[in-house]
């Protein structure tokens, strides 16, 4: 079962997630954040003049730019352990070592570390931009379902 009290208040912000299993629940353990996809068409429209795919189709044409898709974000572990587990598989793929990757931070309450992600590590910049979309709608869906709202 996916813990959705983690996304209250997130919806706008994080649109792709990796989990990890514990006992009987799963928990978010990477976000690619591109914000703004959670807008309907017209919110999205009313809000920035253009739909979401449009949105979604700039923000993928300023990640070509600037070889930057997402920021991955390591957050919400159950214990440092397995952040360090996360981080350390990372390192061993030696993605950062290499320069493939870039470990940035920002300060607000505390540090928070996540890596850029170039865009040559990723396959198809359309597949993923639909597939953004689409998880983010049918996970937005699901949310509904359960919460009964």
């Amino acid at each position: 079962m996916i813990n959705e009290h983690y996304y209250e208040g997130l919806q706008d912000k994080y649109d792709l997630t990796l989990y990890v299993k514990a006992k009987d629940s799963y928990y978010p353990l990477v976000w690619i954040d591109i914000t703004g996809s959670s807008w309907t068409e017209e919110q999205s429209k009313e809000r920035y003049g253009e739909s979401v795919y449009a949105i979604l189709s700039a923000k993928v044409e300023v990640a070509i730019k600037h070889d930057v898709m997402g920021r991955v974000w390591f957050i919400h572990y159950n214990d440092t352990e397995d952040k360090l587990k996360c981080i350390s598989a990372l390192q061993i793929l030696n993605l950062e070592r290499q320069g493939k990757i870039k470990k940035d931070k920002f300060e607000r309450d505390a540090k928070s570390e996540y890596y850029l992600i170039p865009v040559s590590m990723w396959k198809n910049l359309v597949e993923l931009r639909v597939a953004i979309k689409g998880f983010y709608q049918s996970f937005k869906e699901y949310l509904t379902r359960v919460s009964g709202k």
